[in-house]
């Protein structure tokens, strides 16, 4: 933002009062601007606290990935709907992560839609873009942020922190991407975490060699933080890895596929992390674990 001032006056000491008042007005909407990346849904994140790490704290979340949501297909938004039901009958979830592809084609009114649902969460929710949402779009992927309002966020839950990062495809290009300003905001936000804090990364493509073209520009990074998982998506099923030495968990999409309905994971963050499956009015399958201790390595 640009202020212009235009006075006269032969009174020297009050022009450089003037002068004084009008920078000290600049810093302080300097200081106290908002980052404008901060979060997208419901809840746009938190600011972060003194570092006091409590590595038994705790809660439950829920991630949604691969969503598909088509203007013109009705099943996976009647999936999505039962899902969103079901979620909002749990007791204890704290939030909502939404870990890309939101979209089949990512047109705008698919895009719409699937925020016409999800507002109906009632609890707070975060998404990021995955492929799907960005490739082959009449707006080149810009619809995304325009109706979320963002295509990153952070997170602060009972000492975790949760990082989102966009790796969704530019136009047709073969792999997922990351753009140079998102790993500048990541590194920036690992820094601010430092070395002890733990950290979930969350992106739509797994970091590693075939998916997404720059993954080690992230992972020769956050190596050297405690970071206790990346949660991602893209696969379209459940199973535990590890990208670069760091542990990494695919969560399955919430397509109902050759079942009879769409699933959701579940996390539960104490010690050790369960990961559980979960479909709409089913009982809920614990499919894996995951030890919760301090990592990284300078």
């Amino acid at each position: 933002m640009t202020f212009y001032c235009f006075f006269k006056t032969n009174n020297t000491n009050m022009t450089k009062r003037f002068l004084a008042i009008v920078a000290c007005c600049l810093f302080c909407v300097t200081l106290f601007a908002q980052d404008p990346y901060e979060g997208s849904g419901k809840n746009s994140g938190a600011l972060y606290e003194p570092e006091k790490i409590v590595y038994n704290s705790t809660f439950s979340f829920a991630l949604l990935t691969d969503l598909h949501i088509d203007v013109n297909n009705s099943l996976n938004s009647e999936d999505l709907a039962a899902i969103i039901d079901d979620i909002n009958m749990q007791k204890g979830l704290a939030f909502v992560l939404v870990t890309g592809d939101v979209t089949e084609h990512g047109d705008r009114a698919s895009l719409e839609h699937a925020k016409k649902l999800l507002e109906k969460l009632k609890l707070p929710y975060y998404v990021i873009p995955g492929n799907h949402d960005t490739r082959s779009t009449e707006s080149g992927g810009t619809d995304f942020k325009r109706i979320f309002g963002a295509e990153r966020f952070r997170l602060l839950m009972n000492d975790y922190i949760f990082l989102g990062i966009n790796t969704g495809q530019i136009q047709n290009s073969g792999d997922g991407y990351i753009q140079p300003q998102d790993i500048e905001w990541l590194t920036r936000q690992l820094k601010i975490a430092g070395k002890k804090r733990p950290i979930f990364l969350v992106s739509h493509h797994p970091l590693k060699n075939g998916d997404v073209s720059n993954w080690y520009e992230v992972t020769d990074v956050a190596r050297k933080y405690n970071i206790q998982g990346v949660l991602s998506g893209h696969y379209h099923r459940n199973f535990m890895d590890n990208f670069d030495a760091l542990p990494a968990v695919i969560n399955r999409t919430m397509q109902r596929g050759k079942e009879q309905k769409g699933n959701y994971t579940i996390y539960a963050i104490s010690d050790p992390i369960f990961i559980i499956d979960k479909a709409h009015q089913e009982e809920a399958i614990k499919w894996g674990a995951s030890s919760l201790q301090p990592k990284g390595y300078d």
